[in-house]
């Protein structure tokens, strides 16, 4: 509805009047055909691409954040390469998936793929949301459906090429809980042991830490730091009279916060659809993706105290994370090296045990699908189409005889294949 300004008086009557540019909004449903918004019958909710484009994201799927009204979207790990779950009606379930349905160009994908697929690719986004949607595709729709369209080139354009480059930071938000510093910490435990008043090497030690400034902070530590995100991306879009096209390469690199955390994406898309006969119609719309990243170690633990999160909020405060150097009369004279072990809490350095257990993950992913669209008379449209998604996973995990595996080194290698086709 438009927009309206009334002045205040007794007994207002106002009437409602459409916006005819909100109801020409076109939004793609039902095994990609066009609407009107205006006609659709049902609740539908359109994004488009350049509010996508807008949100520099590693997964398409983060990109829908706020954008739809009941759609939850979130990353539970939170590294850049978190596969991204989405709950259009809360949980439905107890068993079987409460996801929506995903479509990407007409065929149907996985959750999983979003992460393979560059958010610059996408043209539009629409979220049909409510029962109608299972009249169209079934029960898989249940939950609701999610509908990607990718771009494509313009019939009887010219070439257009674009380039983009993006960089950025990520860094933790503010943390609202203070934690003690050193001196807090060794006069609370003064209070919890009273004897301690009295004991001179807890004394000594308590001023020795309290003149000098030696305090942890380890929040910043494993959390202070900035990550950083660049994506480069390369297309090229255009068509003639009966053929159209669009061919894009895209580069994403980011760090996670926690700096043992990383995604490298490249992708490559492409999308040609041309008429061979007037009554006869082909397409191949097609995107093959490398991925290389590496997950937190001990992310998945929460009470691990090896997990940085669980670790910034447990690790003694008067634990130095480098070596306190002193002289021969043990005055303070500066900070050595990282240390790999934690006497005070007979823990093993988190980082260090991350570089001595290197992992690696890589998947190549293709997702694509070829359609044959035919017109033998006027209203009557005959099509066929085969959609592949499959990927490669491998994974390698080493842990070095050294430190806590002295003498019991190990070394894991795995792989996945996987391939599903769709025939409509």
């Amino acid at each position: 509805m438009q927009t309206q300004e009334v002045a205040i008086k007794p007994n207002l009557k106002i009437v409602l009047k459409a916006d005819a540019a909100l109801l020409d909004e076109v939004v793609i449903v039902g095994y990609g055909s066009s609407k009107k918004l205006g006609s659709v019958v049902g609740s539908v909710t359109a994004v488009s691409g350049e509010k996508l484009e807008k949100k520099p994201v590693a997964n398409i799927g983060d990109a829908l954040q706020g954008q739809v009204a009941g759609l939850q979207v979130f990353t539970p790990s939170g590294e850049p390469s978190g596969t991204v779950q989405m709950r259009l009606r809360g949980v439905s379930s107890i068993n079987s998936s409460s996801e929506p349905l995903f479509i990407l160009d007409g065929s149907p994908i996985s959750s999983g793929a979003f992460t393979a697929l560059n958010p610059n690719d996408i043209e539009s986004m629409t979220v049909l949301k409510d029962a109608s949607s299972t009249a169209i595709y079934g029960s898989r729709a249940a939950n609701g459906v999610v509908i990607l369209t990718s771009k494509r080139g313009k019939r009887g354009e010219k070439a257009k090429i674009t380039i983009s480059a993006q960089y950025g930071v990520s860094k933790m938000t503010g943390d609202n809980i203070t934690m003690m510093n050193a001196e807090q910490w060794l006069n609370l435990q003064e209070v919890l042991d009273p004897s301690l008043k009295t004991n001179q090497s807890f004394q000594s030690e308590k001023d020795f830490y309290i003149k000098n400034g030696i305090s942890t902070d380890w929040a910043d530590v494993f959390f202070g730091g900035t990550a950083p995100m660049q994506q480069y991306d390369l297309s090229i879009s255009g068509g003639t009279e009966s053929l159209n096209y669009f061919l894009s390469f895209g580069h994403y690199d980011a760090d996670g916060i926690m700096d043992d955390s990383n995604l490298r994406r490249e992708t490559l898309r492409s999308n040609i659809e041309t008429n061979i006969t007037k009554w006869l119609k082909a397409g191949v719309n097609l995107n093959l993706s490398y991925q290389k990243y590496a997950t937190a170690a001990f992310g998945t633990t929460a009470n691990q105290v090896y997990n940085k999160a669980y670790a910034a909020r447990v690790y003694r405060p008067d634990q130095s994370y480098y070596e306190v150097l002193r002289d021969d009369n043990g005055n303070f004279i500066g900070y050595g090296d990282r240390l790999d072990y934690f006497d005070k809490l007979n823990y093993y350095n988190p980082y260090y045990l991350s570089e001595i257990q290197p992992a690696s993950r890589d998947m190549a992913r293709i997702n694509g699908n070829t359609f044959i669209n035919i017109n033998p008379i006027k209203g009557l449209n005959i099509r066929a189409a085969q959609a592949v998604e499959a990927f490669d996973y491998r994974y390698s995990y080493k842990a070095l005889p050294i430190g806590p595996f002295e003498g019991a080194g190990s070394a894991t290698e795995s792989f996945q294949r996987y391939y599903s086709f769709t025939y409509t």
